[in-house]
């Protein structure tokens, strides 16, 4: 709309009658109302995690959740805010995203073994979920140096 007809549509609103303005006040506070979800990155991450942890849960016979589900859960929900320092940290290593999901993957599945051995008990998907912030020093304990330097993108690649 040019200025225009702004200006005469808005000294016409006199006119109406209060049914009318009341009609143009509800349109005008459902349109100023975002309907859209501004993406940011950190759900699709977040949903990356929880693809990354079902994939290992299932490759070791665990029970696992679907994705869907465990992203109701209130083991994600407290992991959300983890995800930031997480992404920050893959996209040091990477930028490729398919690249990033592989080593999240072996990167998950690392995390799922120490915390076998950890403690000695089973591990479900919210375990895992709750201990995500470990992911970058599992990384760094059986590949000391390799994020910084470049070289897990390559030991990844040959997988």
């Amino acid at each position: 709309m040019n200025q225009n007809q702004y200006k005469i549509w808005v000294m016409g609103l006199h006119e109406l009658d209060s049914m009318q303005l009341k009609d143009i006040s509800s349109r005008i506070n459902l349109l100023t109302k975002s309907s859209t979800k501004i993406h940011d990155g950190k759900s699709n991450f977040g949903a990356r995690v929880l693809q990354s942890i079902c994939d290992v849960m299932r490759k070791h016979n665990v029970e696992t959740p679907s994705v869907a589900t465990l992203k109701k859960s209130a083991a994600y929900a407290s992991a959300r805010a983890k995800f930031d320092d997480l992404q920050i940290f893959f996209d040091k290593i990477s930028k490729s995203r398919i690249i990033q999901d592989a080593i999240l993957n072996e990167a998950v599945q690392l995390l799922y073994f120490d915390l076998v051995n950890w403690q000695g008990v089973a591990i479900s998907s919210h375990t895992l979920l709750n201990q995500v912030h470990r992911i970058p020093a599992t990384l760094n304990r059986h590949f000391p140096g390799y994020a910084i330097s470049g070289t897990l993108t390559k030991i990844v690649e040959r997988k």
